[in-house]
C-alpha cells in the first residue's frame, strides 16, 4: 500500500510539473508600472545603473526601444493608457482630475473594469492612477490605491500610521536641514518600512490569491502594481546608496537648451523647486531651464543624477521580488507580464530637470512585454513605434479576450500582440501632448504648466492668461512639434489655423543608448542655416507631419464625440456647433460595413463558383461601399 501511495504521489508530481511547463489557453496579466522611470536600464545598453531584475524580465520578453507616453506628467499619462484615450479627448492634461469626471462614465471606461466584466479577478496595489479611481475597477477587497481625493502629498500611502512607512526623510536624515524634492536621503530604517517594498509585499500576497483561484477554478486574474520610485523624494536604504556613493557618474553631453527651439518648449523644473545644500554650499536650482548662465555646478549635477540612479536600483530589487513570486507560484507559463513607466525624466539634459517637455527625454519610456507562449521572441528588442495608449487594447488582445463588433468607439491605440508574437507591426507616428500657459502676449510671462480644467485656462488670474497646446508627432526619423493656440470658445485646438511655432528634429542618427543625443537643433529655425533646397525638403517633411496631426485630431474627435456628444456635461453645446464645421462625417470606416437605414438588410448571397469567377467578390465589395 505504501508503495502504491508513493507511486501515485510521484505520478501526480510529475504530471503537475508537466502541466506547469505547458502553456494554457487562458492568460493571467501582471502589469507593473514605475513612476518617472526613463529608459536608462542595463538591457538597453546602460552600464551606469544596476538593474539585473528588470534585465532578467527583458531576457524572457520583448523590449520596446521606441515606446512613447501621451503626456509627460503622471496624472494625464495614467488616465490616457488606463482608459484608452488621448489627453485632448479626455481633457485631462495635468492634475485637474480623472477622465470619469470630464466625460462622464460611458460604459466601461478603464481597463480594470473591462477585464472584471469578462470574469477576471482584478487586483491593484500602489500608484496605478494618480488619484483614487472612480467606480469599482477592482474585485472587492483586492484593491489598494493611493491617494484619496483631496489628500495628495508626497506622503501618500507612506504615513507613520500606515504600517510604519514613510516617503519623506526624517529630520535626523537631513544634516543640513534642507529638505527638497530632488535629493537622495539614505535611511537606516529597515527596507520593509519603505513604500515600494510594501507594494511588492502586497503584490506577492495578491499573486498568491490569484494563483489559488487560477489553480482551483481556472479563473484568471489581472493584477496592477504601481511603484513610487524613482519619483522624488529619493529615500532609499543606506545599503543601496553605498553602492553608488563613490561611483563615477557621467555628465549629460548637452547642458544648454536646444538650439532654435521656442522658449516655451521646455518643461518646468520640478526636481528641486528650492535651494539645495551640498558640501556646505547652498545652490539654487533654476526655476526655468531656458535661463542662460543659471546652470548648476558639475558636482551638484552629478549628485542629483547619482540619487536618481540609486533610486532606480532600489526599484529594480522590488521588481525582482514580484518576479520571484511569479516563479514560485508556477504562474510563469500562464501569465502575461507588462512593465513600463508613465513617462520619461530629465536629469540635467539641456538644463532640464524633471518632466513636462515634448522632447525624447520626457516622452520615451521603457516597455517590456513577456508572452509565455512565444518563447522564440524572448530576449529580442524592437524599434517599432508604439504608444502607451495602446495598453488597453494590448491587454485585451494578449489575454485572448474578444474585442466585439461594437466595442467602444472611442477606444484608441493598436495592440502590441503582433509585435510580441512575430516582431511585425507598430505605428507610423507616436503622439505626445502638453499645454503651456503664458501671458496674453507671447514672451511677457514665462510659460508654465496650466492649472485647472482646460476651459478655465483663459479665465485664470483675472483673464490674463493664454494657452498653447503642443503636439509632438514622432515618426521613425523625425520629431515634429506644432504649438497651437487653444480656442477658448471651443475648448479645443482649432486646426484650421496655422501653428504659432514649429519644431522639427532629425533623429536618424540618434543613439538610443545616449538619451540626450536627439533633438539637437530645430531644423525649422534660422539657427539651422539651411540652403534653399534643404529648406524646401525640411518644409515638406514638416508639412507631412502637420497633415498627420490634423487628420489624427479629426479622427480622435469623431471617434470620441460623433455618437456620444449628447452625454457631455460642460461642452455639449460647443460640440454640437463644432460637429457641422467638419466636412467629413466620420474619420475612419466603422468596424462593420455601413447599412442604409432606408433599405431592408440584404440577404446573404448564396455562394456559387460561377458568381465567384464572374467577379462576385468585387460586386459585393461595391455593394458594401468599400471600393
Amino acid at each position: 500500500m505504501r508503495l502504491l501511495i508513493a507511486l501515485l504521489a510521484t505520478t501526480h508530481a510529475f504530471k503537475q510539473q508537466r502541466d506547469d511547463n505547458k502553456p494554457r489557453g487562458k492568460r493571467n496579466v501582471l502589469f507593473m508600472i514605475a513612476d518617472d522611470l526613463r529608459p536608462q536600464l542595463g538591457h538597453l545598453g546602460h552600464s551606469d545603473v544596476d538593474t539585473p531584475q528588470i534585465d532578467r524580465l527583458a531576457k524572457t520578453g520583448v523590449s520596446f526601444r521606441r515606446a512613447y507616453c501621451q503626456a509627460p506628467a503622471c496624472n494625464p499619462s495614467r488616465n490616457s493608457f488606463l482608459t484608452g484615450m488621448y489627453p485632448d479627448v479626455s481633457k485631462v492634461f495635468y492634475f485637474e482630475g480623472v477622465t470619469h469626471l470630464t466625460l462622464g462614465k460611458r460604459g466601461e471606461l478603464d481597463v480594470f473594469t473591462h477585464m472584471r466584466s469578462h470574469g477576471y479577478i482584478t487586483m491593484g496595489v500602489g500608484k496605478l492612477w494618480h488619484w483614487e479611481p472612480i467606480g469599482e475597477p477592482f474585485t472587492r477587497g483586492t484593491g489598494a490605491h493611493f491617494p484619496k481625493w483631496g489628500t495628495y502629498s508626497q506622503e501618500w500611502g507612506c504615513g507613520d500610521e500606515d504600517s510604519g512607512g514613510r516617503c519623506s526623510p526624517r529630520k535626523e536624515e537631513v544634516p543640513d536641514g534642507d529638505i527638497v524634492m530632488g535629493r537622495v536621503y539614505p535611511t537606516q530604517d529597515p527596507a520593509e518600512s519603505l513604500f515600494d517594498y510594501r507594494v511588492a509585499s502586497d503584490a506577492n500576497k495578491k499573486l498568491a490569491l490569484g494563483a489559488k483561484q487560477w489553480s482551483m477554478r481556472r479563473r484568471p486574474f489581472f493584477l496592477g502594481v504601481g511603484f513610487h520610485h524613482p519619483h522624488t523624494k529619493w529615500r532609499i536604504p543606506v545599503q543601496t546608496w553605498s553602492q553608488y556613493q563613490d561611483r563615477r557618474i557621467a555628465m549629460p553631453d548637452i547642458q544648454r537648451k536646444t538650439t532654435g527651439a521656442p522658449f516655451y518648449a521646455f518643461g518646468d523644473n520640478n526636481i528641486a523647486p528650492t535651494a539645495i545644500t551640498i558640501d556646505g554650499t547652498r545652490h539654487r536650482v533654476p526655476a526655468k531651464p531656458y535661463k542662460e548662465g543659471k546652470e548648476l555646478p558639475e558636482h551638484v549635477v552629478r549628485e542629483l543624477r547619482r540619487g536618481y540612479l540609486a533610486s532606480v536600483a532600489f526599484l529594480d530589487v522590488q521588481v525582482g521580488r514580484v518576479l520571484d513570486q511569479v516563479d514560485n507560484l508556477h504562474l510563469a507559463n500562464d501569465t502575461v507580464i507588462i512593465f513600463t513607466s508613465d513617462h520619461g525624466y530629465g536629469i540635467g539634459e539641456r538644463g532640464h530637470w524633471g518632466k513636462g517637455s515634448l522632447y525624447e527625454i520626457d516622452a520615451r519610456v521603457p516597455l517590456i512585454v513577456r508572452d509565455p507562449h512565444h518563447r522564440h521572441m524572448w530576449g529580442r528588442s524592437t524599434n517599432a513605434l508604439v504608444e502607451l495608449v495602446d495598453l488597453y487594447k494590448s491587454v485585451i488582445d494578449l489575454a485572448h479576450l474578444p474585442f466585439g463588433r461594437h466595442m467602444y468607439q472611442w477606444l484608441e491605440g493598436r495592440s502590441w500582440r503582433s509585435i510580441v508574437e512575430t516582431g511585425q507591426g507598430g505605428n507610423s507616428h507616436a503622439l505626445t501632448i502638453v499645454p503651456k500657459c503664458h501671458g496674453k502676449k507671447y514672451g511677457d510671462a514665462p510659460p508654465h504648466n496650466c492649472g485647472g480644467r482646460s476651459y478655465e485656462w483663459h479665465r485664470m488670474e483675472g483673464g490674463t492668461k493664454a494657452a498653447l497646446v503642443g503636439f509632438a508627432a514622432r515618426s521613425h526619423r523625425y520629431r515634429y512639434v506644432a504649438w497651437m493656440d487653444h480656442n477658448e470658445s471651443l475648448d479645443a485646438v482649432d486646426w484650421a489655423r496655422a501653428p504659432v511655432a514649429e519644431e522639427l528634429y532629425d533623429n536618424s542618427k540618434m543613439d538610443e543608448k545616449d538619451l540626450d543625443s536627439s533633438d539637437a537643433i530645430n531644423l525649422l529655425s534660422a539657427a539651422a542655416q539651411l540652403s534653399g533646397v534643404e529648406w524646401a525638403d525640411v518644409r515638406d517633411k514638416a508639412d507631412g507631419h502637420l497633415r498627420w496631426l490634423r487628420q489624427s485630431a479629426r479622427d480622435r474627435f469623431f471617434r470620441a464625440f460623433g455618437e456620444y456628444h449628447t452625454r457631455l456635461h460642460d461642452q455639449s453645446d460647443t460640440v454640437k456647433e463644432f460637429l457641422p464645421s467638419h466636412s467629413r462625417p466620420a474619420a475612419l470606416p466603422p468596424r462593420d460595413p455601413p447599412v442604409d437605414a432606408g433599405r431592408a438588410p440584404r440577404k446573404k448571397p448564396r455562394f456559387s463558383m460561377r458568381g465567384a469567377f464572374e467577379g462576385g467578390r468585387a460586386r459585393r465589395r461595391q455593394e458594401w461601399g468599400r471600393v
